[in-house]
């Protein structure tokens, strides 16, 4: 199958191919057990495509990178062992290409290319370049392709480009996997759908399905597409997340569109969809070693892809990075910034961790720490340590060990969290951390407790609330995890929803579904609103004004005696009555600040009456979402406690959202005319994991994307006396 070009000349480059390929089955690596058709055809494909622009050598060896050593994946996480195997690979290619006097022809640094945006409209990095798609290319912002490590990632993902198969990327945690996806569609003028798996991710989730249509008077159904099948028929590059987290199932009904069919049937509508020609597929995965639901994929099915590992970033490509992006920081901080973040992930690794990743999400969140809260030329790292780096360590040794560390690089001790407290109305301050308070009631049943022992604790959640990162809280039982949460939510007047979490809590619970309409769960969750903001006006209003809306909290609270049954609509349309009457009575008050609230509950109370004198709810389906949905709307704080009671591939279906800029996107709600449902966060929203260790642990690829703090036990807290004694004298 190779072109002429390749067959008429001095060299065999076949039986140097053949030669490669029984070296490399003698060798019997762990990751590859064996060398399939596809693979060959492939390399010859790759060859026969790149003739034009490189030389044969060049193709040569640029195809069995591609197809054989870019795909070798570490199993078990030997990381040292990887490394060395491709070392093997590429010195017997360089000694096959020697030997025929040709290794000098071939371009492998690159460290020297240069990024094209603008060639013939192609985009790439020399010698591989792609197509620009439909949509304006943009420069890279947010990524970097001038360190070396970033450069080569994208340049074995643009290599693989230059055949038309999906593409497998692998990587630890935090290597930019996702965002190097992201990055090469933006330069190059194509829109990427991103879908997230997950175990309960079904085929009708990516391809679509009937679903109900909502607003009608009459149950009606009506396809929907699916986000893959909407970006199939667009023509757009499509991202799948968290690949070896899926069923069996979806990677069954992907198989047509992933092999050298390039298509989908879909039996609901008896149609045949084809891959356009300018559709990528990518898919994304974290190592299998790693756990948390993720499984090894069939051999049948990873030979579809075209496999990239995606190396982790070295100390100088994190330095370069952080320098670009932070300039005003300095090069020794930032140097000595690196150096540490690299000992304390060596310090992990060789104590045989598997529970975290030192990164640069954590450098950058140092960075981004440190310019906000700090004065320029004034760096004090010290005073974020705790936070980023020990406040995850369980062992008070290994705490110790990291705090040493750090002294000796930065030749200062690390800071500690203050015991400084103070509040006003309008901000409170612990430690060092200061954050505004917004004018909210508390719940009249609610204890506020501010223990001595809990104050560090606090500062640093008041850290991770004003930076917007999710905040983890480990510890064992009554550790006080949920309390620092509630009280910290208290003093600062936000809103704080739980959300528990159990073994059988699945997607659907976490993001919502479709369920049969309810008007009665619509009169109870109108009704608790109402009384929640009769209660504030009652704490903020007039003195002259609190005998009445005492009188109608006191009505509302009477209502809520009454049980209403799903299907009788009289008592429903009483209690809308009822609460119109309410609402009418709070206009009267002249309140200034109630009249956009009492406008809105009037129109609400309208519409729920109309629809059940019309009876239209019969049979009716609506999309419910869910608590966590809601928080993110309305910009709640929510905590989900026990985050570790369910499946951690449950919990990794909101990786995407919590990612800077993230979004989540509701695709079991299938494509709404050409939008898929999403929803970007709102920016008070807030997100709190917490969990016992002692009932396992959430993903890897979850703890990455925020900060967890390890609560100790009692007996090594400071103050923990001190709080034992002014509870018993109160």
């Amino acid at each position: 199958n190779l072109l002429p070009c390749f067959t008429d000349q001095v060299v065999n480059w076949s039986l140097i191919m053949v030669k490669f390929l029984q070296w490399f089955q003698q060798r019997r690596f762990t990751h590859r057990s064996s060398v399939s058709v596809r693979d060959l055809l492939s390399w010859v494909n790759f060859m026969n495509t790149t003739s034009a622009r490189l030389s044969q050598s060049a193709a040569y060896y640029h195809g069995a990178r591609l197809v054989f050593i870019d795909s070798l994946m570490s199993e078990t996480g030997d990381l040292e062992q990887l490394n060395k195997d491709r070392s093997d690979c590429l010195q017997y290619l360089e000694d096959q290409l020697t030997e025929v006097n040709l290794y000098h022809s071939v371009n492998v640094n690159i460290t020297g290319s240069e990024v094209e945006l603008n060639f013939d409209d192609m985009f790439g990095i020399k010698p591989f370049y792609i197509s620009k798609g439909v949509h304006e290319a943009h420069m890279l912002e947010k990524y970097s392709l001038s360190a070396a490590g970033p450069k080569c990632n994208a340049l074995s993902l643009l290599r693989a480009l230059q055949l038309k198969k999906p593409i497998l990327l692998e990587g630890t945690p935090g290597v930019g996997k996702t965002s190097l996806v992201m990055a090469l569609g933006q330069a190059s003028g194509n829109n990427v759908v991103r879908i997230n798996l997950s175990e309960q991710t079904d085929v009708g989730d990516l391809f679509g399905s009937d679903l109900p249509v909502e607003g009608r008077t009459k149950v009606t159904f009506k396809w929907r597409d699916g986000p893959f099948l909407k970006a199939l028929r667009n023509g757009d590059w499509i991202l799948l997340d968290e690949m070896n987290l899926a069923s069996q199932s979806v990677l069954e009904g992907l198989n047509a569109c992933l092999d050298h069919r390039g298509e989908v049937y879909i039996p609901e509508l008896d149609m045949t969809f084809v891959v356009k020609t300018e559709t990528r597929l990518f898919a994304c995965q974290n190592p299998q070693y790693q756990g948390s639901g993720r499984k090894g994929l069939p051999r049948s099915f990873l030979n579809r892809f075209s496999k990239v590992y995606i190396e982790p970033l070295s100390k100088e490509d994190l330095h370069y990075i952080v320098s670009n992006l932070y300039p005003l920081m300095g090069q020794e901080v930032i140097e000595k910034m690196v150096m540490f973040n690299q000992k304390v992930a060596d310090i992990v690794m060789k104590e045989k961790f598997d529970l975290w990743e030192f990164n640069i999400r954590d450098v950058l969140r140092w960075c981004d720490l440190m310019i906000k809260h700090q004065i320029p030329n004034q760096w004090d790292p010290g005073q974020f340590v705790e936070l980023i780096y020990t406040g995850r360590l369980r062992n008070p040794s290994k705490r110790e060990e990291v705090e040493s560390l750090f002294t000796d690089i930065f030749a200062t001790l690390p800071s500690k969290p203050g015991r400084y407290f103070h509040i006003t109305d309008t901000y409170l301050q612990i430690g060092r951390a200061v954050t505004k308070r917004v004018k909210r009631s508390f719940p009249p049943d609610t204890k506020l407790l501010i223990l001595h022992s809990q104050l560090p604790l606090l500062e640093l959640l008041m850290y991770c609330v004003d930076m917007g990162h999710v905040s983890i809280l480990v510890g064992g039982n009554s550790a006080g995890k949920v309390s620092a949460v509630r009280c910290l939510a208290q003093l600062t007047g936000h809103q704080l929803v739980e959300f528990p979490m159990n073994s059988e809590t699945d997607t659907i619970e976490l993001l919502g579904g479709f369920e049969q309409v309810n008007y009665s769960r619509d009169l109870v969750n109108l009704r608790e609103e109402l009384r929640e903001t009769v209660t504030q006006s009652l704490r903020h209003g007039k003195p002259g004004d609190s005998d009445k809306l005492k009188s109608i909290i006191q009505d509302l609270e009477q209502l809520s005696l009454f049980k209403v049954l799903v299907d009788d609509s009289e008592p429903v349309v009483a209690q809308c009555n009822k609460l119109h009457e309410i609402v009418k009575d709070m206009s009267q008050l002249q309140l200034r600040h109630l009249k956009t609230s009492i406008k809105r509950f009037e129109k609400r109370i309208t519409d729920l009456t109309e629809k059940m004198k019309g009876d239209e709810c019969s049979g009716q389906f609506y999309w419910v979402d869910s608590v966590l949905v809601r928080a993110l709307r309305e910009g709640h704080w929510l905590v989900i406690t026990n985050a570790n009671f369910c499946s951690a591939s449950v919990l990794d279906r909101l990786n995407a959202v919590l990612e800077p800029g993230g979004v989540l996107t509701l695709d079991e709600k299938g494509v709404d005319g050409d939008r898929i449902p999403s929803i970007r966060p709102h920016p008070a929203f807030r997100l709190f994991l917490t969990m016992n260790p002692k009932y396992g642990e959430i993903s890897r690829a979850m703890r990455n994307r925020g900060i967890e703090l390890f609560i100790l036990p009692e007996d090594q807290i400071d103050n923990n006396h001190t709080d034992l004694l002014a509870l018993l004298y109160q």
